[in-house]
């Protein structure tokens, strides 16, 4: 019997932790059922052994789920936040052409002088000039002015100009839906116009049509496995083509301002697919605790 108490007390510190198989466990609770010294060193053991081990790792689980809901939400909350911001940046900031009588205050060109200064008004905060060389050899210059809403809320008044050396000089104020850009210097024997660029028009017809490829697809494959990652590569095309409309607002994307145009509807369609992404996964989340 001392010899069975032996490992019977050797057995009890897996047994009280719940480590030991069925057969050992039948084994003890045997000898337990009759042996006094043996389940009072139990009791011992038990009682130094934390009762509430198997419910901590489901509290653990559920405290990790809950950290992580918390965080995604907040990250939906901040891209959701910078899809807005971006958005009404794109708006107060997008350029108003302005016509040559809003933004010319003098031409100064003395007689015999290689050069000319083209003095803007007070208000003027943007303006850009463009020296090139046409094809026929002579030298040329563009201007082109503009303001936003964003000016228009603090505006500054200070004295600009701008000095090129040129044969002809341009207003293009063609920008501002006129027929023809104004030469305000020089001689020339032709008009022209400058013409918006048609860029990111091939991209919002290609968002255009992968959306619909991918809406399609998904919309045939929705039932099975591959209907959730379907569905959020969907995403990427819908986002860059909401980008595009909010940016440009509306359909119509030939632009004057290419590189800023496109820089803001690569950000405002990144910050809308995480903010899409975070949002149907939370949505499937909850589905799935429903279901």
């Amino acid at each position: 019997m001392k010899n069975e108490c032996s490992v019977v007390q050797d057995l009890l510190p897996l047994y009280a932790e719940k480590l030991t198989s069925e057969d050992t466990n039948e084994f003890i609770e045997e000898h337990l059922a009759g042996c006094e010294e043996c389940s009072h060193v139990l009791k011992g053991l038990q009682a130094d052994v934390p009762q509430i081990q198997e419910e901590e790792l489901p509290l653990k689980q559920l405290s990790a789920v809950y950290k992580k809901n918390r965080l995604e939400t907040v990250l939906c909350a901040v891209f959701i936040v910078m899809s807005i911001a971006i958005s009404v940046f794109s708006w107060i900031t997008a350029p108003q052409y302005l016509a040559l009588k809003d933004a010319v205050a003098y031409i100064d060109a003395k007689e015999g002088a290689d050069t000319v200064t083209v003095g803007l008004k007070e208000n003027i905060r943007h303006f850009t000039c463009e020296e090139y060389t046409d094809p026929d050899g002579i030298a040329s210059a563009d201007i082109v002015c503009w303001t936003s809403v964003l000016d228009q809320m603090w505006p500054e008044y200070h004295e600009s100009y701008i000095t090129v050396k040129a044969d002809t000089v341009w207003y293009c104020e063609s920008f501002t839906d006129a027929a023809n850009d104004i030469l305000i210097w020089g001689s020339s024997d032709s008009a022209r116009t400058s013409l918006r660029r048609l860029t990111l028009n091939y991209y919002l017809l290609l968002s255009l049509a992968l959306s619909a490829v991918t809406a399609v697809i998904w919309f045939i494959f929705r039932k099975k496995d591959a209907g959730t990652v379907l569905f959020r590569i969907m995403l990427a095309p819908l986002s860059w083509l909401i980008a595009n409309l909010v940016v440009e607002r509306g359909l119509g994307s030939a632009t004057f301002s290419v590189m800023r145009d496109f820089t803001l509807i690569c950000l405002l369609a990144v910050s809308l697919y995480i903010s899409l992404f975070l949002l149907h996964r939370k949505y499937l989340e909850k589905k799935a605790v429903v279901n």
